[in-house]
């Protein structure tokens, strides 16, 4: 399981930190060495995130990172969150 925490530290220290979203992504154990499949949630403040529960399937782990699996993550909630407010600039977003 990958756990991602965004902190912010009140001027800058470290001591005063807070734990404001996070992100759990757990391989779900029916993809291959090559290829994973993935389940995720966000929370924001402790509370889950309306759109941020899902999976991403077919993540080629060889040829991306970690970085490229939160992206697609994200994307994906986001590209959900933006098109269900009706707003014709989000509706397609490649």
């Amino acid at each position: 399981m990958l756990v991602i925490n965004i902190q912010i530290w009140p001027k800058g220290d470290e001591t005063k930190a807070k734990t404001i979203a996070m992100a759990k992504i757990t391989n779900d154990g029916t993809g291959t060495k090559a290829m994973g499949n993935y389940t995720y949630q966000l929370w924001t403040e402790h509370r889950p995130l309306k759109h941020g529960k899902g999976r991403i399937h077919g993540f080629l782990r060889n040829r991306k990172n970690v970085w490229h699996l939160l992206f697609l993550i994200l994307k994906e909630c986001l590209e959900q969150d933006l098109s269900l407010r009706g707003d014709p600039r989000f509706d397609k977003m490649d």
